[in-house]
């Protein structure tokens, strides 16, 4: 298996990524597919290599798994002393190549990038099925008394 940290030649397999990932458990229509892919697009071609990082997992000429590091610097506070922090998203393993280790070792060389870069933590939503993955990576529930909240606009 090789591990590939994403340039912008990479857009069109990463777009792909986010909208398999996108389309669990929700049917996309034409119409959402479009205007996703325009906007999936456009992100990475603005943010690909600076705020976002992605790195692929390939194995005999097939792109098998994704995952996305969103970097973020924000005033320095107890949990990050030098302002870096990152978020992990869209980790997806194609469903032919579960249970093979793949996002495991995906996920070593991102926490690997995310020292190297000098990120002092990455927060992440996990789905129950990535749970597992995550706690055998050292992260932890946050539980610190805030709940996730979010305001529509």
């Amino acid at each position: 298996m090789n591990i590939i940290k994403a340039d912008k030649t990479y857009i069109n397999v990463l777009t792909d990524f986010r909208l398999e990932y996108l389309s669990v458990g929700h049917a996309l229509s034409e119409a959402e597919r479009e205007a996703f892919s325009a906007q999936i697009r456009g992100y990475f071609e603005r943010n690909l290599g600076s705020v976002c990082e992605c790195f692929l997992a390939e194995e005999g000429g097939s792109f098998t798994a994704v995952i996305f590091l969103i970097k973020c610097e924000k005033p320095a506070n107890f949990a990050f002393s030098n302002g870096k922090t990152a978020m992990l998203m869209n980790v997806y393993t194609k469903p032919e190549y579960r249970k093979r280790g793949i996002a495991s070792r995906l996920l070593d060389a991102v926490i690997d990038y995310a020292k190297s870069q000098e990120i002092t933590c990455i927060d992440l939503s996990a789905t129950v099925m990535g749970q597992p993955l995550y706690l055998k990576h050292g992260f932890k529930m946050r539980g610190n008394g805030n709940s996730e909240m979010r305001l529509k606009l």
